[in-house]
């Protein structure tokens, strides 16, 4: 009898999405009827959240934790997180070397010789932050064996719409041509990240969206990154028509990823690999949209830390709810395993939540989840509370929210006596994990050196 070929794997990444902004597994009105379907035939992560990183550009740590399944202390070279350890544990180059064809298409944050190390291929590979996404400039596989790159084509067309067409099309190819060898399909999209340009053809809303709860026209305390420039996309302080037109576009573009997402599954279902892939989505980080004063990912709310988490494919029940803590750092491992390929010797930090997406062992993942920004921000959870401690100065400012009830952190309940237990508990685990770490940018938090002062009730 003819062995069963591998499963396939296509994990499409977004850039700047926040999980609250999907349609039946989110809480804001913008439509994904296709990741809705996904999450409805699959499995969601409603608590999956990011590490964070030490620098402004938050896409560059998150996207090689998500690669490797570590922290950037331990899988880069830098504080950055651009340049990856050859002998780190990577999510390509372990499929590679168990006989998986590894294509990448889109955006690449990470350093080129890891890019050739980990895929076979690629397609309009993308190297910068952002730019307009009716004009990006990418480079072709054969470009990356030059020092300095050389000068980048410009996609004449819609970015997203180019790099669907190159999915769909691999997805083609490989099943032509490639037969029973299983791939990997990296597809990294440049959406939601501003300039907030949607295809052309969209037309702004007459009712807008409208604005958050927390919306508020400017923070109110310092948290020590005020000026970068996520936070001047608007003028300040915030004016509500302004944010609710920025988040009109947002959902358009994430509205158009939707239409990738359903332009790449619907590819593998015609070509009859819908039963033998799992297709992961998720994002590199969130985006505070208005909230509490701000527009960026540079901060540690649940708009900017939480992620979608959609994963589809053999072995996991419709419907499935992994609602728990959950780090991206996990989602490397868990793939590995549900795979049934080996990470080798070096493992990864992170931990695998088979168990829970199968329903094989629906037990208690994880009892903490950890983010830092910077050196300013550092945030601990137990999926019911949550800590944010901010540093700017000598003394830091916390803030305790109860998430479980208060997902969209109105409340601060430090020095409430009533959450008195609570709060001191969080913050000897954060000091903990700090100190477990080596993080010396932040240091110990002393919650009874703390003055009233510097309590922040929103």
């Amino acid at each position: 009898m003819k062995p069963k070929p591998k499963p396939n794997l296509i994990m499409i990444v977004a850039d700047d999405h926040r999980a609250s902004a999907l349609g039946r597994v989110g809480t804001e009105p913008v439509r994904t009827p296709h990741l809705d379907r996904l999450a409805g035939e699959g499995c969601h992560f409603p608590q999956l959240r990011i590490e964070g990183g030490r620098c402004r550009a938050v896409c560059i740590p998150t996207r090689a934790s998500l690669l490797t399944g570590c922290s950037v202390e331990r899988a880069c070279l830098d504080i950055e997180g651009r340049r990856l350890r050859e002998d780190a544990p990577f999510l390509p180059g372990i499929l590679r070397q168990n006989g998986y064809f590894c294509q990448h298409i889109g955006k690449w944050h990470q350093d080129i010789s890891a890019l050739q190390r980990g895929f076979h291929h690629g397609r309009s590979i993308f190297t910068a932050g952002f730019r307009d996404p009716e004009a990006l400039p990418v480079h072709d596989w054969e470009d990356l064996d030059h020092d300095p790159l050389p000068e980048p084509r410009i996609l004449e067309e819609y970015a997203s719409h180019v790099f669907t067409r190159e999915a769909v099309s691999f997805i083609g190819e490989i099943s032509a041509i490639k037969g029973d060898q299983p791939f990997f399909l990296h597809v990294a999209l440049t959406l939601p990240h501003d300039p907030f340009i949607p295809p052309h053809g969209w037309r702004e809303p007459l009712e807008l969206p409208p604005l958050p709860e927390t919306f508020l026209p400017e923070h109110p305390f310092d948290i020590g990154d005020l000026d970068v420039r996520d936070e001047q996309l608007l003028t300040r302080p915030l004016d509500g028509q302004a944010v609710r037109r920025m988040t009109a576009a947002y959902y358009a573009l994430i509205e158009e990823i939707d239409r990738s997402v359903g332009a790449i599954w619907k590819a593998i279902e015609e070509h009859g690999l819908d039963s033998n892939t799992y297709l992961l989505y998720t994002g590199d980080h969130g985006l505070s949209g208005g909230r509490h004063g701000l527009l960026g990912k540079q901060n540690l709310y649940e708009s900017a830390v939480r992620i979608p988490g959609i994963l589809r494919g053999p072995g996991i029940p419709g419907g499935r709810v992994v609602d728990e803590l959950v780090s991206q750092l996990d989602l490397a491992p868990s793939l590995l395993e549900l795979l049934g390929v080996e990470a080798g010797e070096i493992g990864m930090q992170g931990i695998s939540v088979k168990p829970q997406v199968t329903g094989e062992s629906p037990g208690l993942h994880r009892e903490h989840q950890f983010a830092r920004y910077r050196g300013f921000q550092r945030m601990v959870t137990d999926g019911v509370y949550k800590l944010i401690a901010t540093r700017v100065g000598k003394e830091p400012v916390l803030q305790l929210f109860g998430i479980s009830r208060d997902p969209e952190e109105r409340r601060n309940l430090m020095f409430d006596p009533s959450f008195r237990v609570t709060a001191e508990s969080l913050v000897s685990v954060l000091n903990r994990w700090l100190l477990e770490s080596n993080d010396h940018d932040f240091g110990p938090i002393d919650i009874d050196a703390i003055p009233q002062s510097r309590v922040v009730t929103s």
